[in-house]
């Protein structure tokens, strides 16, 4: 019921035994990332069919389960998208957020006969224990005006969780003020509207390396581990990330 779109790339001076579909991590350039890209077309220079799909909650920052529905589209298609597609020898890859995705979909009844291999690029295996991380204070490695790139998986967990925010104003403001930080851009600031956890959302979204809210935060891991429990059950999890 959705038009999809995805990047189909081809050995030009071989022919290809083997294809991948290279899912990209959470990223607003998505499939049209110039390192994505590039590493796509080594591949391909290398024998591999590879198809990027364009994933829009990917592109969104949005942790969803959707994501998975589309691997699974996308193994169903790719051999009949293109003559110059190898029937069978199918990967399937994932980076970062994707490469666990990757593993789970892989997992899937639907999918293990597809699946011929997959490779999972920077993948988690507990995303609770992540998030931990992630939240918790310690000592300063960058400047001031700079964040660690610890942060830009805070904001993603932060932007998962705003249902726990019950106005919606300071929903669509802190929104606003998560994406453009994952954008690299300076935020609005709070308008004096704004309720009292609106301020705390948006001090520990802007906090120092050395600081942190730790009730806040576990309320965002917690509302976090949800997310992942449908994602992946737990049984499905350990069998299959521990590989």
């Amino acid at each position: 019921g959705q038009e999809v779109h995805a990047i189909l790339y081809r050995p030009s001076a071989i022919s290809a035994d083997r294809s991948l579909i290279l899912v990209p991590g959470i990223s607003e350039l998505g499939c049209r990332h110039p390192r994505l890209v590039a590493l796509s077309r080594i591949l391909a220079t290398n024998g591999f069919v590879v198809l990027t799909p364009d994933i829009v909650p990917l592109r969104q920052f949005r942790i969803a389960p959707e994501a998975l529905d589309h691997m699974s589209f996308w193994l169903s298609q790719l051999e009949f998208l293109d003559e110059s597609v190898p029937a069978r020898r199918i990967g399937l890859a994932g980076i970062s957020f994707s490469g666990t995705l990757a593993l789970i979909a892989a997992a899937k009844p639907e999918n293990r006969h597809r699946v011929a291999f997959v490779l999972s690029i920077g993948a988690y295996n507990d995303l609770e224990a992540c998030a931990e991380a992630w939240f918790s204070a310690s000592a300063k490695t960058v400047g001031d005006g700079y964040y660690p790139i610890r942060f830009y998986a805070r904001w993603l967990a932060m932007l998962a969780a705003l249902d726990l925010l019950s106005d919606a104003e300071d929903r669509s403001v802190l929104q606003t003020v998560l994406t453009r930080l994952l954008l690299q851009q300076e935020p609005p600031p709070l308008t004096p509207q704004a309720g009292a956890q609106a301020g705390r959302w948006y001090r520990l979204a802007r906090a120092r390396e050395d600081q942190s809210d730790p009730e806040l935060a576990r309320a965002i891991v917690g509302r976090l581990s949800q997310i992942s429990a449908r994602l992946a059950p737990k049984k499905r999890s350990k069998r299959w990330l521990h590989v």
